[in-house]
């Protein structure tokens, strides 16, 4: 009887163990991607200024009005990460 507990609590503590590892991984990977998707405030900014100085230069009697800096952390676009939508 002794055998056959021993080897049952090995058992039980191998796949508790392994249990815990992987809620415990779930749960950081899940908070590392939802920090991965919030846009950098200092990069928008710099994005806001770059966006104005050119639109300065290149179109001076332009009114315009951004709407909201796009944040591409998907890489669906490519090309850029962050964009300022006018």
């Amino acid at each position: 009887m002794n055998k056959r507990f021993k080897a049952w609590s090995i058992f039980i503590f191998t796949i508790g163990g392994t249990v815990v590892l992987l809620i415990f991984g779930t749960v950081l990977l899940f908070f590392y991607i939802r920090a991965s998707l919030i846009p950098d405030e200092k990069e928008e900014e710099k994005v806001i200024s770059l966006v104005e100085q050119y639109l300065q230069e290149k179109y001076p009697t332009l009114k315009y009005e951004f709407t909201h800096v796009l944040y591409d952390s998907m890489e669906h676009y490519g090309d850029f990460d962050y964009a300022a939508v006018i």
